[in-house]
């Protein structure tokens, strides 16, 4: 699904003139319909013309973004206005996804791409935390390697005493962090 977030670039030109503006003085700065912008404005999800759309992301390229003495910038300054004028996410019908999403905020024209997706990935991000377990262990092991580097002489080796927990985490972890293998 495609949206189209008319009222937040409208907030940003605000913002940064310093003013507000009218859906009717965008509309004849643009060239725009003014019932096409006040669609979109009310419903997002409406799809417009390719002119429309085009119209629209010229006039908040030049009102916004565009700094004359810096031309070799303006790509990366249309992208960001495009960024912030379209929205892609899954259709309403993809029930595993919207499943994730609270439903106040699935029919809010104003929440915004970023704020859908990272509610989707909080909830949906596997449980990073460590069992505390596994993590007293790898202090138990760290603090047992610190002490036996600091009380080593010069040309002795190092003995450790582990624990088979210890040992089957260390092993476990070797070959990722070292790149080489316990046995």
């Amino acid at each position: 699904m495609i949206r189209f977030n008319l009222l937040k670039l409208l907030a940003k030109l605000e913002a940064a003139k310093g003013r507000k503006y009218t859906l009717k003085e965008v509309s004849e700065r643009s060239g725009c319909d003014k019932n096409a912008l006040s669609r979109m404005a009310n419903h997002p999800d409406i799809v417009p013309s390719a002119k429309v759309i085009d119209e629209l992301v010229q006039f908040f390229f030049f009102e916004l973004t565009r700094d004359e003495k810096r031309p070799h910038l303006d790509r990366n300054r249309m992208r960001s206005v495009i960024k912030d004028f379209v929205s892609v996410f899954p259709d309403p019908e993809n029930e595993e996804f919207w499943s994730y999403i609270e439903p106040e905020i699935r029919n809010n024209p104003t929440v915004t791409l970023d704020e859908i997706w990272s509610m989707y990935t909080r909830k949906r991000a596997p449980d990073r935390t460590k069992p505390v377990k596994e993590t007293e262990i790898k202090s138990n092991l760290k603090a047992k390697i610190l002490e036996a580097e600091t009380t080593r002489q010069e040309g002795s080796e190092i003995e450790l005493s582990l624990t088979s927990e210890e040992f089957d985490l260390l092993r476990k972890n070797l070959p990722l962090n070292i790149g080489g293998k316990a046995s």
